[in-house]
């Protein structure tokens, strides 16, 4: 069985901006995987990320519509609160949520 790769926000806006400075490292390193998972914390963070440079909502969500048609992109729910979460070798706000997707 191969593995399965939970995207980040910052692997999944790398992976998708055409104009990202990380863009053709991100599509290298995908092209080399057979299964990417996306959950409910980092689509949101896409549509964020879109919203804010200036994509309608109705846009954003398309581009992930649009990912999904993919067999190789498959959707994992939510499952724990936070509350649940190893916080104790968190090193600043930037790692608080790898540490959700890591849990």
């Amino acid at each position: 069985m191969t593995p399965t790769h939970l995207l980040d926000a910052n692997a999944l806006i790398a992976l998708t901006l055409t104009d990202h400075e990380h863009h053709q490292r991100a599509v290298s390193w995908a092209a080399g995987v057979d299964h990417i998972a996306l959950c409910p914390v980092v689509e949101g963070s896409l549509i964020r990320f879109l919203v804010r440079l200036g994509q309608s909502q109705s846009t954003a969500k398309a581009l992930l519509d649009v990912l999904y048609t993919s067999p190789r992109c498959e959707f994992w729910p939510d499952a724990i609160s936070y509350r649940q979460v190893d916080l104790e070798h968190v090193v600043g706000h930037r790692q608080v949520t790898d540490a959700y997707l890591a849990a």
